[in-house]
This record gives structure tokens, sequence and C-alpha cells, in this order.
């Protein structure tokens, strides 16, 4: 299966790339999502960041993504089942529901699935 970003999933609609420019941008930010070093800091892991202090941190955001993946993957098969067992799917790639994912546990996403016709052109 091949699906989009998350981020295409939350944002709409589509952004242009401009032209880039620079700017001086500062304050005091806190964010919970997007901000890979404030989640790592805060990431609930057992390894101390002074038994690994390169990795310890971004390991622990590979799990916690692996376990969300994990977890969205089989809601998404057992939702296509259930749909199969009521006579509401098929085993028909075309008929499969959408996915839907939940990033850190409160943001519901609705990702669109990539369509066939992009698939055959990757070939």
């Amino acid at each position: 299966m091949v699906y989009t970003t998350a981020s295409d999933a939350i944002v709409a609609p589509k952004l242009k790339l401009g032209e880039t420019e620079s700017r001086l941008m500062y304050g005091s930010v806190a964010s919970s999502f997007g901000n890979t070093k404030f989640i790592e800091d805060n990431c609930n892991t057992p390894i101390a960041a002074n038994t690994d202090p390169n990795n310890s941190g971004i390991t622990c955001i590979e799990i916690q993504h692996s376990g969300e993946a994990y977890h969205n993957y089989m809601q998404f098969l057992a939702t296509w089942v259930e749909n199969i067992h009521t006579g509401n799917g098929s085993t028909n790639l075309t008929m499969r529901p959408d996915p839907v994912g939940v990033c850190m546990e409160s943001t519901l996403e609705r990702p669109q699935l990539t369509s066939y016709s992009l698939l055959d052109a990757l070939r």
C-alpha cells in the first residue's frame, strides 16, 4: 500500500513553493508536533541521555512512530476485514476502505490512497 504523507492529509489547501528568502526569526517556542528536539527532550524513555547522548531521544521517537504506525495499520486491516464480513467491502484493492491514522493520540488523519494510475506510472 502507498499512502500520501501525513502533512498532505492535514494541510489544505496545497501550498506552492515560492522564492526562498533569508529572515531572522526569534522568540520562545515550544511545540510537541514537528519540533524534533522538543520531542526528543520530552520523550518517555528509560535510556537516560547520559547513557546514550547521541541516540536516546531519536530512538525513543522512532519507537513511538513505529508503534503508532503498527496501530494504524492494524486498525485499517480490521476495518477492511469487518467490511468484507458484513458485505460492505471486497478483497479487491480498489474497494479497500479509506485509511485513517492517529497522530500523537489526539489528531485524526484521513490520508488519501495513491491512485493506481500513479502507481502504474512509477513502474
